[in-house]
């Protein structure tokens, strides 16, 4: 968490405090709040893993991604096409459009899956 926007004051407290403080800090950070204390102690798999991935997406420590306007988009296919053009493989996997945002849509989260 955030060391900025939480503190350790309260961790020696009761389980139910200290559940109740990681709720606070995470609507803090900007989790909304839909998990209860017991929830957390109740060991609710599902709502805790899904705090964590709320709080993760929202303060993840990556750099915010670039955007690009849509001349440098076609530009960037053009050069990949014009690197790979020879790579029948990688053409069936990657969708490389200049028109359109295709490429840009399927990498966006790091991952090509095919």
């Amino acid at each position: 968490m955030d060391p900025l926007k939480s503190d350790r004051i309260g961790l020696d407290k009761s389980e139910e405090e200290r559940a109740a403080k990681i709720i606070n800090d995470a609507s803090g950070l900007g989790a909304p709040n839909f998990i209860s204390p017991h929830d957390i102690l109740m060991g609710n798999e599902l709502l805790n893993v899904f705090l964590l991935a709320e709080l993760f997406s929202r303060n993840n420590g990556l750099e915010p991604q670039q955007e690009y306007n849509k001349d440098e988009k076609r530009n960037f296919a053009r050069i990949i096409n014009e690197k790979l053009k020879d790579d029948k493989d990688l053409v069936d996997i990657l969708p490389i459009n200049p028109m359109d945002e295709s490429l840009f849509l399927c990498l966006k989260d790091g991952i090509i899956l095919k």
